[in-house]
């Protein structure tokens, strides 16, 4: 399973935003349970962040130039004379 960077980024933030609701939850109905809940979302953060990203296809490289036409590419330094 792969993601995306930003459907990790997505993923973590709600998350953490999920353990602590869990605290809220903890405060609002007076007890602790939820408390312990709260690990299991923080717990998930770790396999969601190693979890390897999409592949993004290079842009294709454009053709070598045909036999007939001339290259650009230059074989000898510049003010060198060849040797004939």
């Amino acid at each position: 399973m792969t993601f995306p960077r930003t459907t990790k980024f997505v993923l973590t933030i709600a998350l953490f935003a999920l353990a602590g609701a869990m605290v809220w939850v903890a405060d609002l109905v007076n007890s602790t349970g939820p408390l312990f809940a709260g690990w299991v979302p923080l717990l998930i953060v770790p396999w969601v962040l190693t979890r390897p990203e999409e592949r993004v296809e290079p842009p294709p490289e454009e053709e070598a130039p045909a036999e007939d036409e001339p290259s650009t590419v230059q074989d000898e330094a510049p003010g060198v004379e060849p040797d004939a």
